[in-house]
């Protein structure tokens, strides 16, 4: 998901209480965690392909995102911006409650979220979140998520490292591989498939 489209989601003007609108958010959080991940391991020496690379084929629980990623930016006012008892209570409220509704939508559990205030409370505590985590980058760094990695600090990097050593380092999970189109492609097409017949 690309910054403008998660800033454009976050402006109070363009919220929408609706099941899509929420899917939308949802996604734009875990983008957001991801960009500070991102920025975190630009400023860490990792070059930007890499940095990106990383960010997308590395996996770890949200919470666990969200506090490296502090902690890879600034190592002492990383954690202090995680102790933020506002930020605690909100990053439990994303992924005990936000989470688990999201995860209902989209492995369908439930087809719809058709309580409205539960719909408005999901939405306003992704929202907050993300906005939350802004206040605090600015108190503590005076930078924002939206930000260049440049102008938080991050150098040029040409030296090239590879992902599985850039994960060794900074203790990232793979993520799930999927598998290969032609890989894919070719075990479809020798399937014996009933419904054909």
């Amino acid at each position: 998901m690309y910054l403008r489209t998660i800033k454009k989601l976050i402006e109070p003007n363009n919220i929408e209480y609706t099941n899509a609108f929420f899917m939308d958010c949802h996604i734009a959080c875990e983008a957001y965690f991801s960009r500070l991940m991102f920025i975190g391991l630009r400023m860490n020496g990792v070059s930007y392909k890499q940095a990106m690379e990383a960010t997308k084929e590395s996996f770890l629980h949200i919470h666990d995102t969200l506090e490296k990623a502090l902690v890879l930016i600034n190592k002492e006012k990383g954690p202090m911006v995680f102790k933020e008892e506002n930020l605690k209570t909100g990053l439990q409220l994303f992924v005990d409650c936000s989470a688990g509704y999201r995860n209902k939508l989209q492995h369908g559990a439930i087809e719809e979220i058709n309580d409205l205030n539960v719909l408005k409370l999901i939405i306003d505590i992704n929202l907050s979140l993300i906005r939350e985590i802004e206040f605090y980058l600015m108190k503590y760094f005076n930078q924002s998520a939206f930000d260049s990695p440049g102008k938080w600090g991050a150098k040029r990097i040409i030296t090239i490292q590879e992902i599985d050593d850039i994960r060794k380092k900074f203790k990232l999970k793979p993520g799930s591989k999927i598998m290969s189109f032609e890989k894919s492609n070719e075990l479809f097409s020798k399937i014996n498939w009933q419904h054909k017949k």
